[in-house]
């Protein structure tokens, strides 16, 4: 398991990764209600993008490599690229 040795960044991870964390559960949670709204599929994936940068500033490596193609244009693909 990777621990963030620094305590305050370590607090501040966990602060900041729970709300990216809400913020995509309730984006997702309207997206499956509504899967055709463009702005709301951006919002979820800015947000996952802020989670997958905050990882990668904590040297976390459990979103590195993945990355989604397609941004905005309507199709997503996901590849793991690890």
């Amino acid at each position: 398991m990777v621990m963030i040795e620094d305590k305050e960044l370590a607090q501040l991870f966990k602060a900041e990764s729970a709300e990216h964390l809400a913020r995509l559960d309730d984006g997702l949670l309207r997206l499956e209600k509504t899967p055709a709204d463009q702005p709301l599929l951006e919002e979820v994936f800015r947000e996952s993008h802020s989670l997958k940068g905050a990882a990668r500033v904590c040297s976390l490596p459990c979103t590195r490599g993945v990355r989604g193609e397609g941004w905005g244009g309507g199709e997503v693909r996901i590849k793991n690229y690890a």
